[in-house]
């Protein structure tokens, strides 16, 4: 098992989201949307209903722990609620790894053995579907704050990278070692073609 450090998401409060790599560009962040789709947004950042939706708008508006906000590159996946921070962890029952939201920790170092021990022993059994499909995106996507934007990301991100598919998102959580952890994994529905 590695002992390299962990690699975090987070920002000052707010869902994380997975991002095609080709939507990146497109995401607008807090930033009035270039979609024309987003108008139809209930939640403002700024407060003012009359204001311009943004990509962080539809995002605040994914009611689940899980969601899908669509974009003009694809479909993103919404990590909803308060995600105080998110990282990638390897895990060999799913193609690559999964996302974990960790809610709590047994103490107060963000030890990453000790994470990754547990994410390893949750069984893949244990996830259960979410109904979200993830589109073919060529198997390239960035983890980030919602409320950010590219090229100059202001808060952390991590790249990561599967084979490409179409993939079913399924998602569990559990209280393992002394975490709470929300998790998120990517299940191949069927090969790319």
């Amino acid at each position: 098992m590695t002992t390299d450090p962990l690699s975090w998401v987070s920002c000052d409060g707010g869902p994380h989201v997975l991002l095609p790599a080709k939507a990146c560009s497109a995401w607008s962040g807090t930033q009035a949307s270039r979609d024309p789709r987003r108008g139809s947004t209930s939640f403002r950042w700024s407060g003012d209903p009359s204001a311009p939706a943004s990509d962080y708008d539809a995002a605040c508006d994914v009611a689940g722990l899980a969601g899908l906000v669509h974009t003009s590159a694809g479909a993103a996946l919404v990590l909803g609620d308060e995600v105080p921070m998110s990282t990638w962890v390897p895990h060999d029952g799913f193609c690559g790894g999964v996302l974990v939201v960790p809610m709590t920790w047994p103490d107060a170092r963000h030890d990453g053995p000790t994470l990754r021990s547990a994410v390893a022993s949750v069984a893949p059994d244990e996830f259960l579907p979410t109904g979200l499909v993830l589109p073919n995106s060529g198997g390239r996507f960035l983890l980030c704050a919602a409320a950010d934007a590219g090229p100059d990301w202001y808060y952390p991100t991590l790249t990561i990278a599967v084979p490409p598919a179409v993939y079913e998102v399924v998602s569990a959580e559990v209280h393992i070692q002394g975490f709470w952890l929300r998790l998120h994994a990517l299940r191949s529905a069927r090969q790319a073609e």
